[in-house]
């Protein structure tokens, strides 16, 4: 089974699963919460926790692209970190973390590509995510890179929503 296949059949399951509750309160809770990130990963953590709530985007609706962090990439930022930014007092950090990494629209590779600046060094890319920050997509060679860090999966369809992976954690 390739890559991608394996990627989409762990983020339709998670699909399927039944959400918790919407507000994150106690330390159990947040340190759960980021323990799913860590093990199940992006997709798992936003469902689990209801927190694309957190900008106005409703769960893997048509017209948004997400550039969904590996479990790798989650791990490596740490379950620490996830869990601070799930403090009620850090709302607005993770609303920034989670936006950061959703951008309206939806974007295959083949239209990101088709807007690359062709007179820079390095053909790229800019779009806004859902929070207003910029998604920088660069072409790496025979990779994509989205603010630095590989496309490592692309063009996956879940929901109406398409998602690409990266290795790597925007703005973290």
């Amino acid at each position: 089974m390739s890559l991608k296949a394996i990627a989409l059949a762990g983020v339709a399951a998670v699909l399927t699963a039944t959400s918790a509750s919407a507000m994150v309160t106690s330390a159990t809770e947040r340190a759960e919460l980021a323990n799913v990130a860590v093990t199940q990963g992006f997709a798992a953590f936003v469902e689990e926790g209801d927190l694309l709530k957190t900008i106005g985007v409703p769960a893997w609706q048509e017209n948004v692209t997400y550039f969904a962090p590996t479990t790798s990439a989650l791990r490596d930022f740490g379950a620490e970190n996830i869990a601070d930014l799930l403090k009620p007092e850090n709302e607005v950090e993770l609303a920034r973390f989670i936006g950061a990494h959703v951008a309206l629209g939806a974007l295959p590779t083949a239209q990101i590509t088709g807007h690359f600046d062709r007179d820079d060094s390095r053909p790229n890319a800019a779009f806004r995510s859902a929070t207003g920050g910029l998604i920088k997509i660069e072409d790496a060679g025979f990779d994509l890179e989205v603010n630095g860090h590989e496309v490592v999966s692309a063009n996956m369809r879940v929901g109406g929503a398409l998602v690409h992976q990266i290795d790597g954690v925007i703005g973290g």
